[in-house]
């Protein structure tokens, strides 16, 4: 039994762990400091139980959690930002996807372990897809982690959050089905259109430039968020769409 106080009072008991493979000076150290080294990485981290596409990223590898968390941590030689990814596997192509191929829980709440995950086919993709959808994710990360004392309109900032999350969405759905958009249809090409400056790259108030960023995509006359609306002719979209609801 363990007792209560210091390390050296229990050292019997931890020592003892493992059919007593921890008996000596690091008796009290963790059994398996492999995994603790996986935890040292840029990673993507996601509740084990949600109801939708709840992830994100720990880009300084200083989270550590239990297994009520996932992680996952890149290979060298994968392609593409970590945040490319967090766009892809917040989206509503990932969330249909568990849907339809998971085992839904009472409430509507799905699992999200790797072995659930691991089907979910990752599309070919161009430097263009990638840093539209990494500068959205960017800006969405970071109006996430403003406090909400520093916010003059509550409403207003979930609106942008919901409208730049419908953005990256719309070219997700490009990537995997690039056979119902053409040029002049595509969601891609509007963006790009547009020159989104990189988060990192916004000097002064953030926050104020991000919410002008909006305010023009958000307008009805605006190309892009004309673009938007076509994505309801698409019935693969408005399948997972109405899914969504």
């Amino acid at each position: 039994p363990v007792k209560s106080g210091g390390f050296k009072q229990n050292e019997q008991p931890l020592g003892g762990r493992e059919r007593g493979r921890m008996h000596g000076d690091n008796f009290y150290a963790y059994i398996y400091p492999k995994n603790l080294i996986d935890f040292a990485a840029v990673k993507i981290m996601t509740p084990d139980i949600c109801s939708g596409p709840q992830m994100t990223i720990d880009q300084t590898g200083e989270l550590y959690h239990t297994t009520t968390l996932y992680s996952f941590v890149f290979k060298p030689n994968v392609n593409g930002n970590a945040k490319y990814y967090l766009g892809l596997l917040n989206s509503k192509v990932l969330w249909y996807f568990m849907t339809v191929t998971g085992t839904v829980l009472r409430g509507g709440y799905l699992r999200f372990k790797t072995e659930y995950l691991k089907p979910f086919p990752i599309p070919e993709s161009t430097a263009k897809h990638q840093v539209i959808i990494e500068t959205l994710v960017d800006y969405i990360l970071y109006f996430r982690a403003l406090p909400s004392d520093k916010l003059a309109d509550a409403s207003r900032h979930s609106l942008m959050i919901s409208y730049y999350e419908q953005l990256i969405d719309s070219v997700v759905y490009e990537l995997y089905f690039p056979e119902e958009f053409d040029s002049k249809q595509s969601m891609t090409e509007l963006l790009s259109k547009e020159n989104l400056l990189p988060l990192a790259q916004i000097k002064g108030d953030k926050a104020k430039a991000l919410k002008e960023t909006f305010e023009g995509l958000y307008k009805p006359e605006h190309p892009v968020r004309k673009g938007l609306y076509f994505l309801d002719t698409v019935e693969a979209v408005r399948v997972i769409e109405d899914h969504a609801k």
